[in-house]
């Protein structure tokens, strides 16, 4: 007799297209279950404050999907590729292929938290688990507010109330094994035309980008030797304040951004989290 198949689960890839540092991922892996890998691209978010991406977005969009979709080939799993409504798609998905559990990671973008709220009912709806994940922030936003409840506008007063905070979690290895899920039909990249064809004026970013989670764990290596070293030449010295230091490492950072082409933003402390822009790794 044959023995039962255990039901798979999928993890549903937003902004994060990425492995390791991945908390939905790393849950999904750690139930033992068969993990679909879903990416979901709607162009149209029901959001009134929703922008659609620019081109070259989508161009990094494009280049990210086939990183990620290596790195997980590597792995004997696969990224499947659906184009419209997330809420609809995951629904289907679950339904198509009996999956009781998807999991994702949070965005703190109010246009992506209503896409998520949209998927979450729509699985409750037909008896679906879901679970998210804090998994694009260091420190919750809402713990760092004033008497009034507002963003704090001076870096010193933030600076003190996140470090109060504690340490954040230290970052999760990716998955050493993915148990793969049922074959579930998918686009290619080249069926959503997000790179430039006529003209092609991508030539200049692929001299100086390189997308995908390697490159960018690579560039992010090269800024932090550069920016904790200094952090800790001066740490010790009485006469270098938090303020000092900050200013150093906002510097490093712009003109590693210079050298190396990587669009690093280093938000103000007061702006609020749903103004952010979302890019994909």
């Amino acid at each position: 007799m044959r023995k039962p198949t255990a039901p798979p689960c999928i993890v549903w890839f937003r902004d994060d297209l990425r492995l390791s540092d991945h908390p939905a991922l790393h849950a999904a892996a750690s139930t033992g279950l068969p993990v679909i890998c879903l990416y979901v691209f709607d162009e149209m978010l029901r959001s009134p404050h929703a922008r659609p991406l620019g081109s070259a977005s989508r161009w990094w969009l494009a280049q990210s999907l086939r990183a990620l979709q290596k790195r997980l080939g590597a792995g004997g799993s696969r990224l499947v590729l659906r184009k419209g409504s997330a809420a609809r798609i995951i629904a289907e998905a679950a339904r198509t292929t009996g999956a009781n559990l998807v999991f994702w990671n949070e965005i703190a973008h109010a246009p992506r938290q209503t896409e998520a709220g949209e998927v979450a009912a729509a699985l409750a709806e037909i008896g679906v688990a879901s679970r998210s994940f804090a998994g694009d922030l260091l420190a919750d936003p809402t713990g760092i507010r004033n008497k009034e409840g507002r963003g704090l506008r001076v870096f010193t007063p933030f600076w003190r109330r996140v470090r109060a905070l504690g340490d954040p979690p230290k970052p999760l290895a990716a998955p050493e094994t993915l148990r793969p899920g049922p074959d579930l039909q998918g686009a290619k990249v080249e069926d959503w035309r997000l790179e430039p064809v006529r003209p092609d004026w991508a030539g200049g970013l692929r001299d100086t980008w390189t997308p995908g989670e390697s490159a960018g764990q690579r560039r992010l290596e090269a800024f932090l030797k550069t920016a904790v070293e200094g952090y800790v030449d001066g740490r010790d010295r009485p006469d270098r304040d938090n303020t000092q230091v900050s200013r150093r490492i906002c510097a490093l950072a712009r003109f590693h951004r210079d050298r190396s082409g990587m669009p690093l933003v280093l938000p103000r402390p007061s702006t609020p989290p749903f103004r952010s822009a979302s890019t994909s790794s």
